[in-house]
């Protein structure tokens, strides 16, 4: 007597199945071993908040480096310098803190515009900078560079500040799912006031663009704006969520 294991219609349907059972299979184990991952806007953050903080290099760095450029002219003994002349300086700077380790080497280019009677009105600031820096949520190595216009040098209570500023870098997040991308974040900054006597942030603004790549080469995009205020922070947007960065 013989014995029919499956019928023409069970082999059918078994053939389905075991089709099934293997995309499922091979479903799952791509998700586990996915890397490819657009960064996430919390991601997004971190990276802006690098260009911002003062102990990065970022904006609040640019902002003290140019006041305090811009207070050698401002003082009344002597204008720090003849007008229309271009002057550069290098500095290196190492951060050790529980907050943030960095290490950056910065150059200045500089050159103060007068009026006709040779007082100084406004100050031509450029900046680069490249180091690396790593912090509870970001690791990366970048560099920047910067465009300034400080006006109201010797008149007023406050320096008032517009430029941009672009940062290219290389970054691995130390958050969420940890993704590794380049990216390249560019910022124009309108009104930036700077408080003659504190030497503190009082007021301005920015929009901004991040666009960059991931490890496995998907893109990503993000853009919003900043709004400083005089407390020492600045508030970025983007998607119409706000975020409450420190530039210290």
């Amino acid at each position: 007597m013989k014995i029919k294991l499956f019928s023409q219609n069970n082999l059918h349907f078994f053939a389905l199945a075991l089709i099934a059972v293997t995309m499922s299979f091979t479903a799952c184990n791509k998700d586990e071993n996915d890397t490819t991952s657009i960064i996430s806007e919390e991601e997004a953050v971190a990276v802006i908040e690098g260009a911002l903080m003062n102990s990065t290099s970022g904006i609040g760095s640019e902002v003290a480096d140019a006041t305090y450029i811009a207070l050698q002219y401002t003082e009344k003994d002597g204008f720090g310098g003849p007008c229309g002349v271009t002057f550069d300086s290098t500095v290196t700077r190492s951060i050790n803190e529980t907050r943030v380790i960095a290490a950056y080497t910065t150059t200045w280019h500089w050159k103060v515009n007068c009026n006709n009677a040779m007082v100084p009105t406004s100050l031509d600031f450029d900046r680069t900078s490249s180091g690396e820096y790593e912090t509870s949520r970001m690791a990366s190595e970048d560099s920047a560079i910067s465009d300034w216009t400080i006006s109201n040098l010797v008149l007023g209570s406050a320096w008032t500040l517009n430029g941009t500023y672009t940062r290219n870098g290389s970054q691995t997040s130390l958050i969420r799912n940890q993704n590794s991308f380049t990216s390249e974040l560019t910022m124009n900054i309108s009104s930036l006031t700077v408080n003659k006597s504190t030497l503190r942030v009082d007021s301005g603004s920015a929009t901004f663009l991040l666009t960059g790549n991931s490890t496995g080469g998907n893109s990503f995009r993000f853009e919003g704006t900043i709004v400083f205020n005089d407390n020492g922070t600045a508030i970025v947007t983007i998607n119409g969520q706000t975020y409450e960065i420190d530039l210290n």
